[in-house]
């Protein structure tokens, strides 16, 4: 006997009977009426069963029915019963979780986004507390910062594009169950990811022996770092596909444990101890993603599923958008440092500027509120989905579609007040923490004119990118990911033709208005391409699905 895949768990096909019979059943037409509301018929009801994951094998070995479609008859005469059973409601039927439900589901999703820039803010309080991170330290020089900043950025921004694109095409083959499949694309995401960043090691230490702007030894330190940092990358982006948090958390604490104790222990050089830590988080990192895929592929052995993956022109084809998406969204991040840090005169060409990245530090700490929101906004927009269509007859457009409009402002205006909290509260929490000793830096926090005047465009700019970000994740749930990269493009390209002639004019710390008019143009765009397809929710979800 084969067992199913129901509702995302594994189902073994043990027969029901008596009073277990009647339990399953009760709750089949509770699940068909939560997902689609009074069935039309029974044909919707088979349709809502079979999208669940039943087959007509399980109607016969559990249900002890012919098919699918007997068991679908006798679940939608318990729906009818179960609705003319209920005295009528009075106005729209809307079926409300209890307000504690709805907190505890708001705080797991709110904690589920926060959870996504967990691990940099573990690694910003490594830095302050123990004066080191996974990839940084306060002794380093300014040219040891130099070369091993760069190098980091390097690797997140070299592997964007397939981090992004992990997260759109693995949920296609997780949901529905299809472990094996998911394993191959893991698999084959991470080749092609570990393939570029090689390549562009590769180009870039030709050009620099040809153009002779690092010496030997800098550049292959720096390309240690971007290797094991592009391997970061994608290892979480695993991790995150599979909704593993705590993994990615996890991963980032015993790496940090590894930098302490040779830190502390050995004589190691900091270069030794920041690639073992970095090797050690791959490898816990990668162990828990195939250890998660092996087990479900365990529970579910003998389903029948496909297990080999379409076409790679096919997959591209899927992830294009979002894999331009994720180099343009990085670009947005980083422009901003890139232009500041070439600015003037320098040792060499891209030389780290410590003030500039305390206040862009700071500044991004500060939008953490705001940012985990995402996470519960993109699942409670999917409820919300649902609700409209179970409440607002098919005639009425206009009240259709404005429901939809008035679910995103409340969302952006919850988004600005976290974020006008989340500034606040870093502001005068840095202010106060300047007295503590022990904390390695910020004692300086706000004492440079250029920290101060970059966390104010940081904090503008952060902001304006998490409203952008907000308007993305409505319209890529209504599959309209060209509407992203019309709007996140222009962006980058604002941001450096507003950083680059500023900072080359005023102090270089002007670059960061740069990254406040590139989060400018992203918000406004993608606000525009917002209020428009919702506008149309009517048209736009019908097309999306």
């Amino acid at each position: 006997m084969t067992s199913a895949v129901f509702m995302g768990e594994p189902v073994e096909p043990v027969p029901l009977h008596g009073d277990d019979l009647e339990r399953e059943k009760d709750r089949l037409a509770a699940l068909v009426l939560e997902d689609i509301g009074t069935p039309i018929d029974t044909w919707a009801v088979a349709a809502a069963l079979e999208i669940a994951g039943l087959r007509d094998f399980d109607a016969g070995t559990r249900f002890g029915a012919w098919d699918l479609f007997d068991l679908a008859d006798d679940v939608y005469a318990r729906c009818m019963t179960r609705r003319d059973g209920k005295p009528p409601p009075v106005g729209p039927v809307r079926a409300r979780p209890r307000r504690t439900s709805r907190l505890t589901r708001f705080a797991r999703l709110y904690a589920a986004g926060a959870f996504f820039i967990f691990p940099l803010a573990i690694q910003l309080a490594a830095l302050l507390v123990l004066g080191y991170s996974q990839w940084a330290s306060i002794h380093f020089t300014a040219r040891q910062a130099s070369i091993v900043v760069f190098a980091v950025i390097s690797g997140f921004v070299v592997t964007a594009g397939f981090v992004q694109a992990l997260g759109y095409l693995g949920p296609l083959f997780l949901e529905p169950g299809e472990y094996v499949r998911a394993r191959r694309l893991v698999i084959r995401t991470l080749l092609l990811g570990l393939l570029l960043t090689f390549v562009v090691a590769d180009i870039a230490w030709i050009v620099n022996v040809a153009a002779n702007a690092y010496p030997n030894k800098d550049i292959g330190i720096g390309l240690v770092y971007y290797v094991l940092v592009a391997f970061v990358s994608l290892a979480n982006a695993a991790l995150y596909m599979l909704r593993k948090f705590l993994a990615m958390v996890v991963s980032t604490v015993v790496g940090l444990g590894v930098v302490a104790l040779i830190v502390e222990q050995t004589s190691w050089s900091i270069y030794a101890a920041h690639w073992t830590s970095l090797g050690v988080s791959v490898l816990v990192a990668l162990g828990w993603v195939w250890v998660t895929l092996w087990h479900r592929e365990r529970k579910t052995r003998g389903v029948p599923a496909p297990t080999e993956l379409p076409r790679l022109a096919y997959l591209g084809y899927l992830g294009a958008p979002f894999f331009t998406y994720g180099i343009l969204y990085f670009g947005l991040l980083f422009a901003d440092r890139l232009v500041a840090w070439t600015t003037g005169h320098n040792p060499l060409p891209v030389w780290f500027r410590p003030a500039y990245e305390v206040g862009l530090d700071w500044a991004l700490v500060a939008l953490v509120l705001g940012i985990a929101l995402l996470e519960y906004t993109v699942n409670a927009f999917s409820g919300h989905v649902l609700r409209v269509q179970q409440e607002v007859d098919g005639a009425r457009i206009r009240e259709h579609n404005r429901r939809f409009v008035r679910f995103y402002c409340f969302q952006l205006g919850v988004l600005a007040l976290l974020a006008a909290a989340g500034i606040a509260l870093v502001y005068e929490g840095g202010v106060s923490l300047r007295h503590v000793s022990f904390l390695h830096k910020v004692g300086e926090f706000f004492a440079d004119s250029a920290t101060r005047g970059v966390f104010v465009a940081g904090a503008i700019g952060y902001a304006l990118i998490a409203w952008g970000l907000l308007n993305s994740l409505f319209l890529l749930s209504l599959s309209r990911p060209k509407l992203v990269l019309r709007a996140i493009f222009p962006a980058v390209l604002g941001s450096l033709a507003v950083g680059i002639p500023l900072s080359r004019t005023y102090p270089y710390w002007y670059a960061a208005a740069g990254l406040a008019a590139g989060g400018l143009v992203f918000a406004a765009v993608s606000g525009w391409y917002v209020v428009r397809t919702l506008s149309r929710a009517d048209y736009f979800y019908f097309a999306a699905y």
